[in-house]
Formats: structure tokens, sequence, C-alpha cells
């Protein structure tokens, strides 16, 4: 956008991202059997498995095919100093968004929305609707 980085750095506390997913109708909403490869080349943790609760979407006269209301999926960058550092120093967003997950414990996008479809808020045909550039 043309800002100089150390702009960027000095006036920013908080960048976020959004997409609104559909919710999974609560009256219709079945469960889905997913085979345990697919969960983990999706990105769910190897230990979360066993305990998520997966659910498809069906469709029944309360809603639209499966699906009723919409939530957001947010992901939330906090300007650290570390950040900071970061950005005045040219790093990519890439980068820093790596090391805020890694060093910093940043949920992104798409672990959101896996951690919504765990609670069966979310079907896994959304999550990837909502996600796939992620």
């Amino acid at each position: 956008m043309g800002v100089e980085p150390f702009l960027v750095a000095a006036t920013g506390l908080l960048t976020t991202a959004q997409r609104l997913s559909r919710k999974l109708c609560s009256e219709c909403k079945a469960p889905a059997e997913v085979p345990k490869e697919t969960l983990l080349n999706m990105q769910f943790k190897a230990e979360e498995i066993e305990n998520a609760h997966i659910f498809k979407a069906v469709g029944c006269p309360r809603c639209r095919k499966g699906y009723k209301g919409r939530a957001a999926i947010v992901e939330s960058l906090k300007i650290t100093d570390a950040v900071k550092r970061m950005i005045i120093q040219g790093k990519t967003s890439l980068e820093i968004k790596a090391y805020a997950v890694e060093k910093e414990g940043m949920i992104t996008l798409r672990r959101a929305a896996i951690l919504r479809a765990m609670r069966g808020e979310l079907s896994l045909e959304e999550l990837e609707r909502v996600t796939m550039a992620d």
C-alpha cells in the first residue's frame, strides 16, 4: 500500500482477518464418519481427532440445506514488540505469521475453523470453503 514499515509498526496494535461461515442447523445436522487420515490432511492434530464431534449438513424445513445462520471465523495478530521489529526489518507476511503462530500462539483462520468443526458447529465442507486459501 506504499506505507513505510516503521509507520505500520509504530501505529498498529492488532490486525484481524475474518470470514463468514454458514452454521450447521442444530435441528438436523448428523454425525459424519470421516477417516482419520482425512482429518490429519485437513490439519487436525492427531490428539484432537478422538474427541472431535464432526457433523455434516442434512437439511430440514427449518434451515437451508443443512445450514442456519452465520458465524465469524477470526484470526488476530497482536502487534507485539517482536512483530514490530519484524515489520521494520521488512519480513514477509508469511514469516511474521509463522512467527506469531509458533512463538505467540496465534490462532489462524484455518485453526479457528477446525476448532468450530470439532465442536460440531461447522461442516468440513464449510471449513474448506472459508479457509481454502489459508
